[in-house]
């Protein structure tokens, strides 16, 4: 599957292939070659049945930017971007933070959003309507981390409070605690199975809990200051840690008995956000160096190293398929990565106005949700 699927739209050039869903790859290159016609308006015919066509014809215009005809090559230029423009825009702007939106996490089924922030509110929202459907309240100060449940149905919390909360979606009323930490909270995340919890605290630990008692079942401890970021593995068996430590590295932890199994090593600056694929053999970090960098778990070495953005990067993810990267700066942008070659595919049109904290996907692709520093929750169309 390519990108994201565009509905056809009725066309005026003439043609069997303008609206059809099923464009053979045949008819694509036919008409990529005709992009180099030198009848001016058998281009023209050419562009709009390409733009039409939208998704599917994506890898050929793709291939086409190194046609030798220049006319061919300028011609799907234009194309792929006039799609990616389609693909890859502004749906929603979430407002009703009163200060710096920190965190977002989508829900499972991908009804809806949870986003906490510097106003000490976290929010759920709507996805599809963008309206607020219930305010929850932190215990004090800012939230800086939030997360779905597998279930849907409940929440956890965490931020400067030194504490972490698991919260009833249903009521908006508090279940349980998880500490206290000596420290601020500044991620946290479930394992696949729901039954354990991960938190990342200011003191260099990550703690392990089980959910159903709130009870410490393991701390984690080697970074040398604060870590910012967690993630799980798609099997429940491991976890990344990044942050503040002076070796820039990305840890990588074996759930069951604590230990650190080993640490990818890269980055020149802290470490802001770190994520497995969806099938748990690569991993992806971002960082204050300007680089979003691609890991083989099983080895820890280096995949690549992608380079495109011009300040710090705060936030990558995966897209569903793993097909796709996504990362946003300091400077509001939000860059497209292909996974397998490193190749950045797009920029998505600006929304935005100052860095991007956190980034979420709906499971089946079709939504990305952002936040940052304009006070805003964002959702797009984005790749799966």
């Amino acid at each position: 599957m390519g990108l994201l699927s565009v509905p056809c739209r009725a066309g005026r050039a003439e043609g069997p292939e303008v609206c059809s869903e099923r464009t053979s790859n045949t008819a694509i290159a036919r008409w990529i070659v005709q992009l180099g016609s030198n009848d001016f308006w058998k281009r023209e015919q050419a562009s709009q049945q390409l733009g039409h066509i939208g998704e599917a014809a994506v890898p050929q215009l793709r291939a086409a930017l190194k046609s030798p005809d220049l006319e061919v090559r300028y011609r799907a230029r234009d194309v792929l971007h006039d799609i990616h423009q389609r693909l890859y825009s502004q749906r929603l702007a979430l407002e009703g933070h009163g200060d710096v939106v920190v965190s977002v996490a989508v829900s499972p089924d991908g009804r809806y959003v949870l986003s906490g922030s510097n106003d000490g509110t976290i929010r759920l929202w709507d996805l599809e309507s963008g309206k607020q459907v219930r305010q929850l309240h932190g215990r004090h100060g800012s939230i800086w981390a939030v997360a779905f449940a597998p279930d849907g149905k409940h929440a956890l919390a965490g931020g400067q409070a030194s504490g972490v909360v698991l919260y009833d979606l249903s009521t908006g009323e508090q279940v349980r605690s998880f500490g206290p930490h000596p420290d601020a909270v500044r991620a946290v995340v479930f394992t696949p199975d729901g039954r354990r919890a991960l938190s990342a605290c200011f003191d260099g630990a990550l703690r392990l809990w089980e959910v159903e008692t709130g009870k410490l079942l393991r701390e984690f401890t080697g970074h040398k200051d604060s870590i910012i970021c967690v993630a799980c593995s798609p099997d429940g068996r491991h976890a990344l840690t990044g942050g503040l430590d002076n070796g820039h590295r990305v840890r990588l932890w074996d759930l069951d008995n604590g230990r650190e199994l080993r640490r990818f090593g890269g980055h020149d600056e802290r470490i802001m956000s770190a994520a497995f694929s969806p099938d748990g053999r690569l991993a992806v970090s971002s960082g204050w160096d300007a680089t979003v960098r691609l890991w083989d778990v099983q080895t820890g070495k280096e995949v690549r190293c992608l380079r495109g953005h011009q300040t710090h990067v705060y936030c990558a993810v995966f897209s569903p398929s793993g097909k796709y990267i996504i990362s946003g700066d300091e400077h509001g942008e939000l860059f497209v990565w292909d996974t397998a070659s490193g190749e950045h595919l797009e920029t998505f049109e600006p929304g935005h106005k100052g860095h991007i904290n956190a980034l979420a996907l709906t499971s089946r692709g079709r939504r990305l949700v952002s936040c940052g520093g304009d006070r805003t929750v964002r959702i797009w169309l984005a790749p799966e």
